[in-house]
């Protein structure tokens, strides 16, 4: 049978037409007395009629009813097991119906659900808020919704959303009201953990050591981290919907980060710059800047970006290039020193073979009563010579100094007054110098040699006149400072600056200023050793030098010299000794070069010694092995292939440990070797000697009781 579907409504306006429909057809009793037999039959026929459709509308009246009771079991099975529970609650608060829900949400049976009060199921701490909400509920007759806990017998409170509306009898009164009650215990867990991971989120944001924000369309800024806030000095309030403009030195800035970064966040989603922001202060941080899409597939949502604070490591980077800069010019300038002192010692050995001949020539021809000017020419440039190649030593620290301590300012005074004698008047000279100077240990010569390299520097930059100024000044160097000087350590330094008012030096040349031979005057002009002479000097004194120029405003040279940290006392110099004839005794001459060795033994067999050469120092050895019961001196040139002097003279003092030794370089000697030689040797005597100077040292040694 096809299911009727009809409402009960339809069924009763089925039997209503069908009464109508009877009154319609037949006639009242009282009429059926005047009825013909044909009327009759005809009236049998439709009543016959009528109880065939009257009992098929009985039929379909039956099916009816029996399909709206099994709508009614579905509905009572749909609310009952509905996934929410439904209540009915009255006016007086009291639980009227209730579905098998909510009798399972409440744990208790529905014949003990009905008339209670549904409150006594609501927490004590939500009670207010029910009845608040119930009370609005009934005034207002709007629909409400509001979350409590619900207790639920002999078990923990679960969390409910409670979604209550009225209801109207009859007549149209609102007495009750229907309320669906969800369970939304898994929710709540889920948006409290949600709330705890957004704060623990939040806190970490907080906490980072970058910088964190969020920007929008535009580049408006959203939110950003105490980190930001730190670097840019702007509170994250402060900042919300302005342009990320107001962290950046300036527009230029901002929109070279926007060319480079824009196109790869378009291209992969992320992008990353180095640039720079610009604190509140005017302080500027060096920042790694990184942006990500916060989606994809909705830019509307933004785009977070993370702001390295790198400034310290662009701050070393920079440093490790200042540093990496100094030490190639410091090695550079050591190499160019080895360079320069070999060639000097190369150098000093022709001049002193030069300019010995010359001596013994001359001396020769004295003796016979003859002179050649040619000869004094001959030792005139070899004294040059060797006046220059003492620069060169100078340079590469390869010459004896004698350190004492000095007071700056003496030997200021001392060349000021030397200077007015050398120097153009229409160059004025101005002295600023500290009164309770602290002292140095320094080469008062040397200083002095300084001081006077540096004004004929300076006189050639003024040519049409100017301003020399010579100032001393204490200074106790931090690390920061030794860091922009070079300075090896930290401490108290004696600031030695002369400054004139010249043409300055073009900065391509800033660099090798301090390089023998580098000039920028013509060739007749100069040597091109002047300030490399200075650079060696200071060197020599654990000093530094820095210069400062710009062209058309002059030059400024600041030499820093450590402070002494307690006088010392100045050594005596030795009494000259008169040379005097030998007296046959056999004197060794050790020396690498043949011609010097050969000339060593002319001027010593002309003053009446004896002597022996040897050309390398296994050769010394042997010689004096052979000989040293009859040697009483050895010349020993210090440095030589092989078998070097110092160890040479090791040698020989293994051999006898009373041996004197005269030691001959051109070259300074420092460190151990200077200590070994000191307590070695028996004196030293340096080259390029004269005779006169030879001939002394030798006979004040022979002559040592």
């Amino acid at each position: 049978m096809k299911q009727d579907n009809r409402p009960e409504g339809e069924i009763s306006d089925l039997r209503g037409r069908a009464e109508r429909r009877l009154q319609e057809r037949f006639p009242a009793p009282e009429a059926l007395l005047n009825l013909t037999g044909e009327e009759v039959k005809v009236l049998v026929h439709e009543l016959q009629v009528y109880q065939i459709e009257l009992e098929v509308q009985n039929e379909e009246l039956r099916r009816a009813q029996t399909e709206l009771e099994m709508l009614k079991d579905k509905y009572l099975d749909l609310y009952d097991f509905a996934p929410a529970g439904y209540v009915t609650v009255g006016e007086t608060g009291l639980i009227l119906e209730a579905n098998l829900t909510a009798c399972r949400l409440l744990g208790v049976e529905r014949k003990s659900l009905i008339n209670r009060p549904f409150s006594r199921f609501v927490c004590p701490e939500d009670q207010d808020k029910y009845y608040l909400v119930m009370r609005d509920l009934f005034e207002t007759k709007a629909p409400k919704t509001c979350d409590v806990q619900l207790v639920k017998k002999q078990s923990e409170p679960f969390h409910a959303q409670l979604n209550a509306s009225v209801m109207q009898d009859g007549e149209g009164a609102f007495h009750c009201c229907r309320t669906i009650i969800s369970d939304i215990t898994e929710r709540k867990h889920a948006e409290n953990e949600l709330q705890r991971n957004e704060a623990t989120l939040r806190a970490l944001l907080q906490a980072a050591p970058i910088g964190i924000g969020q920007v929008f369309e535009g580049r408006r800024l959203g939110w950003i981290n105490e980190t930001l806030a730190e670097i840019t000095g702007r509170q994250p309030d402060e900042v919300v919907g302005k342009s990320a403009r107001i962290f950046y030195e300036n527009k230029g800035e901002f929109q070279r980060v926007e060319a480079v970064k824009i196109p790869q966040v378009n291209a992969t989603g992320t992008g990353s710059v180095e640039t720079r922001f610009m604190h509140v202060d005017g302080g500027v941080h060096d920042i790694l800047l990184t942006t990500r899409v916060v989606d994809p597939k909705d830019r509307s949502k933004g785009l977070v970006f993370t702001a390295v604070d790198i400034t310290d490591r662009k701050n070393a980077e920079r440093e490790k290039d200042i540093l990496e800069g100094q030490l190639r010019e410091s090695q550079k300038m050591e190499a160019v020193g080895t360079l320069a002192g070999g060639i000097a010692h190369d150098f000093n050995n022709l001049l002193h073979i030069i300019s010995g001949h010359a001596e013994l020539l001359e001396t020769e021809l004295a003796r016979r009563g003859m002179g050649f000017s040619e000869l004094d020419a001959i030792r005139q440039a070899s004294a040059r010579g060797a006046d220059l190649v003492k620069q060169i030593l100078t340079f590469s620290r390869r010459v004896d100094a004698k350190f004492e301590s000095i007071n700056l300012n003496d030997d200021v005074k001392k060349t000021e007054r030397l200077l007015y004698r050398t120097i153009p008047k229409m160059i004025e000279i101005e002295l600023k110098l500290e009164e309770e100077l602290k002292p140095v240990m320094a080469d008062s010569g040397k200083v002095e040699q300084i001081l006077i390299n540096l004004a004929l520097n300076s006189n050639d930059a003024m040519p049409e006149g100017g301003k020399l100024t010579i100032e001393t000044r204490n200074m106790d160097l931090r690390p920061e400072h030794c860091q922009e000087l070079g300075a090896f350590r930290t401490g108290p330094y004696v600031l030695l600056k002369i400054t004139d008012t010249g043409q300055g030096i073009p900065e391509d040349a800033l660099e090798h200023i301090f390089e023998p031979f580098f000039t920028t005057k013509g060739l007749a002009d100069g040597t091109g050793l002047g300030l490399a002479t200075v650079f060696g000097i200071v060197k020599m004194h654990g000093g530094h030098i820095i210069c400062d120029s710009e062209v058309g405003k002059g030059t400024a040279f600041s030499i820093y010299f450590p402070a002494a940290e307690e006088a010392k006392p100045v050594i005596a110099a030795i009494p000259e000794v008169a040379v005097d004839a030998g007296g046959g005794e056999t004197i060794l001459v050790v020396d690498d070069e043949p011609l010097i060795a050969d000339l060593g033994k002319k001027v010593l067999e002309k003053a009446g010694y004896s002597v022996l050469t040897a050309t390398s120092g296994k050769e010394a050895l042997d010689v004096y092995s052979q000989h040293k019961s009859h040697i009483a001196l050895i010349i020993l040139d210090l440095i030589m292939p092989g078998i070097g002097g110092k160890q040479c003279l090791e040698e020989l003092l293994k051999i006898n440990p009373q041996v004197k030794v005269l030691i001959a370089s051109g070259l300074a000697v420092t460190g151990e070797t200077k200590a070994f030689l000191d307590s070695a040797a028996k004196g030293m005597v340096s080259k390029p000697f004269n005779m006169k100077e030879l001939l002394r040292s030798v006979h004040q040694l022979l002559n040592e009781i």
